[in-house]
């Protein structure tokens, strides 16, 4: 295997290690990245739809309070139909939004129970309705807010637990790039001293060797290792000097006859 073949295969070979290293750390921050949108995503969406379930039963609460005071029915129904229809479309929302959450199933029952409750208010007599309110829609109020704040605690609880699989995950990826940019500089390493064994030090021995001759008439003897140019180079020069000596004797020959 010639000298270029060699360079070039090692430098492929650095260079495939770094875009290896480089796709694998790609992937992991993307990774990460996808995990960190869907914990902040959820996380949102669970507080603002929660707000929006217990600000609609805050409203029809007050509705109910109002109702006391002013006795207008045809007003209160208008308002606690907009008020449950709202709570409607919000658990749809939750529903579509977190569909492996089973607190889901109990905040839907109480809110069906909680409907059902209001809708017994109309055909509650006027002197019992204080004893309704109190012994029939708080607790049946209480529940459903109990629930919600179940069903948030829960989301809190996932953005935790993910959380805790990032910080894993962002170790493992500082491990990874740590081990692939490790890998990366013994490979350097190795390439260099190589290139130092097989290339430089017999280049530099062969140009001593040389100088040595020319300047000193050391006789040359290189030691190189391997089947390449280099070592081509120094049977070449040995050639070389092999057929000047052979001419210089033949000359001192001819002369001398």
């Amino acid at each position: 295997m010639g000298i270029r073949t060699k360079i070039r295969l090692g430098f492929f070979s650095l260079g495939l290690l770094l875009t290896l290293a480089a796709v694998i750390s790609y992937s992991e921050l993307a990774r990460l990245n996808d995990i960190t949108y869907r914990i902040i995503n959820e996380g949102a969406t669970s507080v603002k739809l929660s707000n929006d379930i217990l600000d609609a039963l805050s409203r029809e609460d007050a509705n109910i309070v109002n109702y006391f005071q002013n006795q207008d029915s045809i007003g209160f129904n208008t308002v606690s139909n907009e008020y449950l229809v709202a709570l409607d479309s919000v658990l749809f929302s939750m529903k579509d939004s977190f569909p492996e959450n089973k607190l889901l199933d109990t905040l839907i029952e109480r809110k069906s129970a909680y409907n059902k409750t209001i809708t017994s208010f109309s055909a509650t007599n006027s002197e019992d309705k204080i004893r309704w309110y109190f012994g029939v829609y708080k607790p049946s109020y209480n529940k459903l807010v109990v629930s919600v704040k179940n069903f948030m605690r829960s989301t809190q609880d996932l953005v935790t637990e993910e959380s805790t699989n990032i910080q894993s995950s962002v170790h493992r990826a500082i491990m990874q790039g740590t081990a692939s940019i490790g890998t990366t500089m013994v490979l350097i390493l190795m390439f260099y001293f190589l290139i130092d064994i097989y290339y430089i030090s017999p280049t530099i021995k062969i140009t001593k060797g040389l100088k040595n001759y020319l300047t000193s008439r050391i006789p040359f003897k290189v030691e190189v290792t391997g089947k390449d140019e280099v070592s081509m180079l120094k049977e070449y020069i040995e050639q070389l000097m092999a057929r000047l000596k052979a001419k210089k004797s033949s000359d001192e020959s001819i002369r001398k006859n």
